[in-house]
């Protein structure tokens, strides 16, 4: 529905917010079921924060003239064709391998592993920016919980500390 002068209605714009929205407000009502307010935390502070980005996603989808349309590059590609099965696969893969590599190597190994894959065969950068990402990454993550908020975070099997 669009009319002159008025806030134009694009559905297709403004569902993933609001499906991003929901997500977060189930994630947070899970987190508040944790009976260790430590535990609670930091859940709530991610969908926190989510529902607040899906929030102003959603207003500016209102707006008229925020959307950009597509840009060149993978994503006016993948619109102009049909849905790219194997994209689609590989970022499947590479999250389901994260997911495993958070419970064997834990969160230090498992966050630069999954950053190091995702920039070199999703993103298609080159070796040295994946590692050098990687490497970045895994010095935040270590600064944040380790150094600034004394926690220790999930070692996985094979107890992996930095």
């Amino acid at each position: 529905m669009q009319l002159p002068g008025k806030l134009v209605v694009n559905p297709k714009r403004s569902v993933p917010p609001l499906v991003l929205g929901l997500l977060a407000i189930g994630y947070m009502i899970m987190a508040s079921g944790f009976g260790d307010p430590t535990s609670m935390a930091a859940p709530m502070l991610y969908g926190t924060t989510l529902l607040c980005l899906s929030v102003v996603v959603f207003v500016l989808s209102f707006i008229p003239g925020t959307d950009p349309g597509p840009r060149p590059g993978r994503t006016a590609r993948h619109e102009e064709g049909g849905f790219q099965w194997r994209p689609t696969a590989l970022i499947f893969l590479i999250t389901a391998l994260f997911i495993g590599l958070v419970f064997v190597a834990g969160f230090y190994g498992a966050i630069p592993a999954f950053l190091l894959l995702f920039f070199k065969f999703v993103s298609k950068s080159s070796w040295l920016g994946a590692i050098l990402i990687a490497i970045v990454a895994l010095f935040f993550t270590w600064a944040v919980f380790a150094y600034f908020l004394h926690l220790e975070v999930y070692s996985g099997y094979l107890h992996i500390r930095v």
